[in-house]
């Protein structure tokens, strides 16, 4: 998990806030998630909406080159960030 510096520095359980409201999202409809790939989602905390995204790489990539089959865990890295939306 990656979480951006500005979450970081947010304070007050705001970034634990953050990650367990991505953790719990599940409203995935096609207006949000139109390849139903659920793999990115926008909540909002205390009136500032986070953002959450699923990238997949090749597990033996070091995170350069995206996933050739990502629905085979044995060769896919999956890294979630978490961020403020200002941060996008």
């Amino acid at each position: 998990m990656h979480v951006t510096r500005s979450l970081m520095e947010a304070g007050d359980g705001f970034m634990a806030e953050a990650v367990k409201a991505a953790g719990a999202f599940d409203t995935f409809e096609p207006e949000n998630d139109p390849e139903g790939w659920h793999d990115f989602g926008a909540v909002e905390i205390r009136g500032e909406t986070v953002f959450w995204k699923i990238d997949l790489y090749e597990a033996d990539s070091d995170f350069r080159y995206g996933a050739e089959t990502p629905d085979n865990p044995a060769t896919t890295t999956r890294v979630l960030t978490i961020m403020l939306a200002r941060d996008w």
